[in-house]
């Protein structure tokens, strides 16, 4: 055979092979196609027991957040978790709020646990939990949130439109994930409850400087507690002192700005 026929072979039979590795013996697709979504997963999945009574919604564009709603009354409250959780950390409070009369509206972050859009500022979730709520008959809402969920409630207080009624942040860092709240305070126009424990890392320091940088002519609480509590621990029904404190300062709030 001459030389030129024999590489000419050798060449469409290395060819051949790298064909072969390349497609590994499998039929030819779309190498570019995006996977489907995962299922969602059901709001307070986690908790579906304790939460009895609750009903799963979905809320946003696109119903990218989960959340559960407790309640049918014309007052209702939003409620926003910790990093360290999901909805079913306000459940037990939101039965609570419910048996008193209220409407209460759990959700979980963007991005985590039933909800997508982990792209979405945890603030602007809230604000369209808000919206939800208005939409569904509110007459008047106010904003819960511990923690990071404090954060994003104080932001989410500055944006909604009409205002909320009142918000409470529960051991608030001021700025977390991209939202800052020690500036968006600057602009708070509603009634809001600063509370945190003294003895809880950096937060108590951090609710002093939310409250200093919340204008003056604003109806504004700061309160500081003794201990390390930190945000929903404040509302568990079997707390210490330092909780009933917040407990009762929190119905209060509740009692004088958004009344059953």
């Amino acid at each position: 055979m001459p030389r030129t026929r024999v590489l000419l072979s050798a060449l469409l039979a290395t060819a051949a092979l790298a064909l072969s590795a390349c497609t590994g013996g499998e039929p030819s697709g779309d190498a570019t196609t995006t996977p489907p979504p995962a299922p969602l997963v059901a709001p307070g999945v986690a908790c579906a027991d304790e939460a009895k009574g609750g009903t799963a919604v979905r809320i946003g564009p696109g119903q990218s957040i989960g959340a559960l709603s407790f309640g049918d009354g014309k007052k209702a409250v939003v409620l926003l978790h910790q990093s360290n959780g999901d909805l079913c950390q306000w459940v037990p409070y939101a039965m609570e709020l419910a048996e008193r009369g209220y409407r209460a509206l759990t959700i979980d972050r963007p991005g985590s646990a039933s909800s997508r859009d982990a792209a979405k500022g945890n603030h602007l979730a809230v604000v369209e939990a808000v919206g939800y709520l208005r939409a569904e008959g509110a007459t008047a809402v106010t904003l819960i949130g511990a923690s990071m969920g404090g954060t994003a409630v104080l932001a989410a207080a500055t944006q909604a439109a009409p205002p909320v009624d009142g918000v409470i942040a529960l051991s608030a860092p001021t700025f977390y994930d991209g939202t800052d709240a020690l500036a968006a305070v600057a602009n708070l126009t509603v009634p809001v409850l600063y509370a945190a424990a003294d003895g809880d890392a950096q937060f108590g320091g951090n609710a002093e400087k939310l409250d200093a940088a919340t204008p003056a002519t604003t109806d504004k609480k700061l309160l500081l507690v003794g201990g390390s509590h930190h945000g929903v621990d404040f509302l568990e029904a079997d707390g210490d002192a330092g909780d009933a404190k917040v407990r009762d300062a929190v119905e209060d709030f509740l009692a004088a700005h958004m009344p059953l």
